[in-house]
């Protein structure tokens, strides 16, 4: 009797603490009801309310902690200003967990200080920053440390996770809005992901993974969407791709940005398992001697290839590209961009329609572009390439009124010209050109624009000299600079002088003011029309000889059968018997 009492006793104890325990749960040591700082081992902390107005720096900061976890229980934090400030900093610190917390309008949400951080979990997380702007970057996660979990969050944000210093990482199951950027890693995965972007001012800017130095990463069932460059990797070994959706990108749905280092494209593993914009994608190593055409693939790349031509296809938007493949030839091309790397190339006849990029080229030589037409935001980009030359190349606006005609960086000793360039945007630039841009030449040219921007190049040419050709633009038969215009066509072409009438300006065009960069021969549209040919006379001569006459006759019998044309026939043949008769008889002396 006295065992049964005892027995309902502990239960009716075990019943209340369960009770309690329903209310606040037993596992939290510290609760936190408003931003600072913290210390020790072997904790965990909750938050029980929302903490309404963080400040203007960071908020809750935990330092050389380890065993210690932060369960927000879905509570939020947030701050009033977006000028500095992390939502949660930890720092130096092992086996620490992050979840379910809201965090906003933080410059980052979740930041991890140094690189002595491990076993590191963070999880059903939402960070949100509403409020961005185009200058304004905000960060959802920065990781730096070793064997780090990332699963099952929501985040919006500029820039969604940055990782830097970090191995032996998982990331999967989030939901991103934007982007993932990645430095400096080793053993990563990431899976089962969906990226969303377009988030930036409503333009598809940014992209979707970018790897830079980062080894043995695998890249696995995730779904991107709304980007202008899917998946990009730099200077990076060993990367995997398998089974990804990529959908809805302007630009290079995958793209390797070491353009001179033929080792980071032989070490990316990319299978047809992969979906570029509902087609597989075609990547192949060192086809020779073999001729590419027909295929309905978004993205379609031959790398360390020889005297291979890509041909007759048409992939909307996609990308056709080349890489570390001399004697290559890419012609006949309906694509979004065409890219060239390491290599000596031919590319011709080709049309380049909304893409982000028409044609990006990087460290090719010797190349020869002729007769492509583009529509995109950057018509060319030329990086680290020299003598080269371009002609009968048409650029127009794209699709953001940020662009530019062909930017130039690194590129020295290339031609221009031929072409017509037309940037109708108020802050669009027809050329720019980047540091070590030097000694190119531009000439017999139509820029349809009021913006350049020449500081990072020097000993620029604007014309060639002067001699016989056909005119990009106006009356005349010589060729020497470029016709400058604008959209309101009061440009320096437009109103120059040229008293003579040459189809040349008297003076030199100081193209951007700085005594630099002249065009000595720009063209003027005051040459004259050329005269107007007289027009063939219809009729026909008279001949004096009947040899001469029956001939004309007989070629009229033989192209002409209709009634009409015979009647006519024969009252000529009377009025030539006629003459000849009187002819006859003023020889002898006679009338009749």
């Amino acid at each position: 009797m006295k065992r049964l009492d005892l027995f309902l006793m502990i239960s009716i104890c075990l019943l209340t603490l369960f009770s309690i325990g329903s209310v606040q749960s037993l596992s939290c040591t510290d609760n936190i009801t408003t931003c600072g700082s913290f210390t020790g081992n072997n904790k965990v902390y909750c938050l029980n309310s929302n903490i309404n107005d963080a400040g203007s720096s960071n908020c809750l900061i935990f330092s050389s902690q380890n065993n210690v976890s932060l369960d927000c229980q879905g509570y939020k934090f947030y701050k009033s200003s977006l000028a500095s400030g992390y939502g949660i900093q930890y720092q130096t610190s092992t086996n620490f967990e992050i979840k379910n917390c809201v965090i906003e309008d933080f410059v980052t949400g979740i930041y991890g200080y140094y690189t002595n951080n491990n076993n590191v979990s963070i999880h059903n997380n939402t960070i949100i920053n509403p409020n961005r702007s185009a200058e304004f970057i905000g960060y959802g996660f920065r990781v730096r440390g070793n064997n780090y979990e990332i699963y099952n969050n929501s985040v919006t944000t500029n820039e969604t996770l940055s990782t830097y210093r970090g191995d032996n990482g998982t990331i999967y199951n989030n939901t991103f809005i934007t982007g993932l950027t990645m430095s400096l890693t080793t053993n990563s995965k990431i899976m089962n992901n969906k990226f969303y972007g377009g988030y930036w001012n409503g333009d598809n800017w940014n992209g979707g993974i970018f790897l830079t130095s980062c080894n043995n990463t695998e890249i696995t069932n995730n779904t991107f969407s709304d980007f202008s460059i899917g998946i990009s990797v730099q200077s990076s070994e060993y990367t995997t791709l398998r089974n990804n959706t990529l959908t809805n990108v302007t630009g290079l749905y995958f793209f390797v940005s070491s353009a001179n280092d033929l080792n980071d494209y032989i070490r990316v593993d990319v299978d047809d398992s992969n979906n570029f914009g509902g087609m597989p994608v075609y990547y192949k190593i060192g086809l020779a001697n073999t001729v590419i055409q027909g295929l309905q693939n978004k993205s379609i790349y031959c790398v360390n290839c020889t005297n291979v031509t890509i041909q007759n296809i048409d992939v909307d938007v996609g990308t056709v590209g080349l890489a570390f493949s001399n004697d290559s030839t890419i012609k006949n091309i309906n694509a979004g961009i065409i890219y060239a790397g390491s290599g000596a190339y031919t590319i011709k006849d080709s049309n380049l329609e909304n893409g982000y990029y028409g044609l990006q080229l990087s460290y090719i030589t010797f190349s020869n572009i002729s007769n492509v037409n583009i529509s995109g935001d950057v018509g060319i980009v030329l990086g680290s390439s020299g003598n080269n030359e371009f002609s009968r190349i048409k650029i127009k606006d794209g699709v953001y009124s940020a662009g530019m005609g062909i930017l130039l960086s690194g590129a020295s000793n290339n031609i221009f010209r031929d072409s017509i360039i037309e940037r109708n945007f108020g802050d669009s630039y027809d050329i720019l050109l980047m540091s070590g841009s030097d000694n190119n030449k531009f000439y017999n040219n139509l820029f349809n624009s009021s913006l350049f921007d020449f500081s990072g190049g020097s000993s620029n040419e604007f014309n060639t000299t002067r001699q016989n050709g056909t005119r990009i633009y106006s009356y005349g038969n010589e060729i020497g600079g470029n016709y400058w215009t604008n959209i309101t066509g009061n440009g320096y072409s437009d109103t120059c002088t040229d008293v003579n009438q040459t189809g040349f300006c008297d003076d030199a065009y100081d193209i951007v003011g700085d005594r630099s960069n002249y065009d000595y021969l720009a063209l003027s549209d005051e040459h004259p029309a050329p005269p107007i040919p007289p027009a063939p006379s219809p009729s026909m001569p008279l001949n004096d000889t009947l040899s001469d006459v029956g001939q004309g006759v007989g070629n009229l019998l033989l192209n002409m059968s209709s009634p009409i044309a015979i009647f006519i026939i024969l009252i000529a043949l009377g009025s030539m018997v006629g003459y000849m008769i009187a002819s006859i008889g003023k020889r002898i002396g006679g009338k009749i």
